[in-house]
């Protein structure tokens, strides 16, 4: 509220009853008030900068009933950029130059007449949603109207893609009752209103062809320099939406893996406490480089004693941390029955073989194993790498675990018999 105040008394003034033509001509009774003063440099200073002022969008007083509510949203436009602008935040700084490069570059701010869709994709927990968060609030700024959609997956498969479509146009539109869009066709809502404004949307954790489909069908329902973010764990699935442009966020690599580790266990960056220097090295080839294990691990371990760290080490070799799990497992949960056994069959047997001789063994088992592999590598869950298969350590031990789950009073039962 304090801010709100000190911005609506200095840096809002507004002038009443008068035709923007005017500000940019410099006529009228406008223009005769800037003429009369006497200094003729000044004048001439005057009118430059009120030509560029006049061609700035804006709001016109006289398209506004209420006044007071056209300076609360004035407020609340400047307000929303000033937080934006100061955004910073240290967790987040780490490792972020990397991706900013990679992305300004494809977001290509320069070209303001295209109009682009921009993919971020990785597996879970790599760090998709800090990256957009981070690209968002460094160019939001510089759009007519801007967005961030978090959890579209999880508000599209609880309420639905309607709902999803009512909170996406409440947000674009600052405006509070999404029930307000449930009678109408918000792509066409969308289309008409969005079309002739640049726009930043970032549509973040997108699991269905569908959500894209209702929400950013076609880059002609959005005006002339307009930026599309999509974040998500398949690849494939920004491909057949025609978004070439694909980001693929790879985990941290060690030096940047422990600064993340020490921020959240020691609350600094990098100086490590006696003693805790080779443990710190054991729990970062733990997570691998993944920032999720990394920051749920970091807090897990903070300021308890050496002896807690090397017990949780040691029970982490057997028994996976389940926070972390869980956000791995959704990507598992998503995929057909053969995919799901393919995915185990790898965990357990056939990480860093040849896929050309795991393809061989699955197809020999039943498994359409060109197709599934296929699969995998687009949704995160394992990579191909100079003709071997490679599964992150975490994700081969979570496929591990899955297969310790079924049947556990009765071995005989599962659908693997591995490391009884």
């Amino acid at each position: 509220m304090e801010c709100e105040e000190t911005i609506n008394q200095t840096v809002l003034p507004i002038f009443y009853e008068v035709d923007p033509s005017d500000v940019r001509r410099q006529k009228g009774g406008f223009g005769e008030d800037v003429e009369s003063h006497s200094d003729k440099e000044k004048v001439r200073k005057w009118k430059e900068a009120l030509t560029k002022l006049a061609s700035i969008s804006g709001e016109d007083s006289r398209n506004w009933r209420d006044e007071s509510k056209m300076i609360k949203k004035i407020v609340k436009d400047i307000s929303d950029k000033l937080v934006s602008s100061l955004y910073d935040d240290s967790e987040e700084l780490i490792g972020m130059s990397s991706h900013m490069d990679f992305l300004q570059s494809m977001m290509s701010m320069e070209d303001e007449e295209d109009v682009r869709m921009v993919g971020i994709w990785g597996m879970g927990g790599v760090g998709k949603t800090t990256i957009a968060k981070y690209l968002y609030n460094q160019l939001s700024c510089r759009f007519q109207a801007h967005c961030f959609m978090e959890n579209v997956k999880e508000v599209s498969n609880r309420y639905g893609v309607k709902r999803l479509q009512g909170e996406f146009l409440c947000r674009m539109f600052r405006e509070k009752d999404t029930e307000a869009w449930s009678s109408i066709s918000c792509c066409s809502i969308i289309k008409e209103r969005l079309r002739h404004k640049r726009v930043l949307i970032v549509l973040d954790d997108v699991d269905r062809f569908e959500q894209l489909n209702e929400l950013v069908k076609e880059i002609d329902w959005f005006g002339p320099g307009s930026r599309i973010i999509v974040t998500t764990r398949d690849r494939h699935l920004l491909v057949s939406h025609g978004i070439d442009l694909v980001y693929k966020v790879k985990c941290l690599p060690k030096k940047e893996a422990l600064q993340l580790f020490c921020y959240y266990a020691f609350r600094i960056e990098i100086i490590i406490p006696h003693g805790f220097q080779e443990l710190s090295v054991q729990a970062i080839n733990y997570a691998s480089g993944l920032p999720l294990a990394l920051r749920v691990l970091g807090c897990f371990l903070c300021r308890r004693s050496r002896r807690e760290w090397q017990s949780t080490l040691a029970r982490l070799k057997t028994y996976p941390q389940s926070d972390i799990m869980e956000v791995l497992r959704v990507s598992f949960d998503g995929l057909d029955e053969q995919e799901k056994a393919i995915f185990l069959y790898i965990s357990c047997f056939y990480n860093m073989k040849h896929v050309d001789y795991v393809t061989k063994l699955l197809d020999i088992c039943g498994y359409a194993a060109d197709i599934g592999i296929t699969i995998l590598t687009e949704k995160s869950l394992i990579i191909v790498s100079n003709g071997c298969i490679k599964m992150h350590d975490l994700l081969e031990q979570m496929g591990r675990e899955l297969v310790r789950q079924q049947a556990a009073n009765n071995p005989a039962q599962r659908l693997l018999l591995w490391n009884l």
